[in-house]
């Protein structure tokens, strides 16, 4: 059973329209990539599978199951000139660039962190598949992306029957490590390389009292302590 979630990219506030910004975070890169303008809405789908029994003395049951990944759609636009409604810095005649860059990451099979500004929807993905092509003869591009919520596969424990597999060419973190954040760091990369693990990259904001973990100062320390203590 899935259960479609509808929302909208524009905040009331005081009367005020606040515009979502849709921000891709790729590892590779050193910069944010930002949708140069927000479509009016966005769907969710998150649910679980539900397993339908018939029994003889009572009927049918349904038993609630595992929880489904999410999938999101998009529908964007990138522009080939200038609008004011472009929300992010952009090279006008670029459209296409943007498409490029989507089908890498599909081709590459990249995990993205996906966000969007001002909601609680904050999701390691996966670019499913962009439809994509042009309707006015302005030469802007108008693109559909799918994308499927990421989770990493659990470690598969093999039994090899002896004693004498366990690590030991690398002794467990017991101190805070005091970090200086460089030029193109985000807590992502950082939780990748201090702990295996990139996705407690907002516990390690929480223990640093960062607000927002999707925003760093290059120049300031960051304390990393031992994984127990996130």
């Amino acid at each position: 059973m899935q259960l479609g979630l509808l929302f909208s990219f524009m905040k009331s506030k005081g009367g005020i329209a606040i515009l979502r910004k849709i921000i891709f975070l790729d590892p590779s890169l050193s910069f944010d990539v930002v949708m140069p303008v927000t479509p009016p809405s966005f769907t969710v789908s998150k649910g679980m599978g539900v397993e339908t029994m018939q029994l003889n003395a009572v009927g049918e049951l349904n038993l609630a199951g595992g929880g489904t990944l999410a999938t999101i759609r998009l529908e964007l636009m990138f522009p080939n000139q200038y609008y004011p409604f472009v929300t992010s810095d952009t090279e006008y005649g670029w459209a296409y660039g943007y498409v490029e860059r989507f089908k890498r990451w599909i081709e590459n099979r990249t995990v993205l962190h996906f966000v969007v500004s001002d909601t609680g929807i904050d999701l390691m993905v996966l670019v499913e598949n962009i439809s994509y092509g042009e309707r006015d003869g302005s030469n802007d591009v108008y693109a559909t992306v799918t994308l499927r919520e990421y989770r990493q596969p659990l470690p598969v424990k093999l039994d090899t029957g002896t004693q004498n597999d366990a690590r030991t060419d690398a002794a467990p973190q017991t101190d805070v490590i005091h970090y200086t954040i460089k030029s193109g760091d985000s807590l992502w990369s950082i939780c990748r390389k201090y702990y295996g693990k990139p996705t407690l990259y907002p516990k390690l904001a929480a223990y640093n009292g960062i607000k927002n973990p999707n925003l760093i100062i290059t120049g300031h320390t960051l304390k990393i302590p031992p994984v127990e203590m996130l």
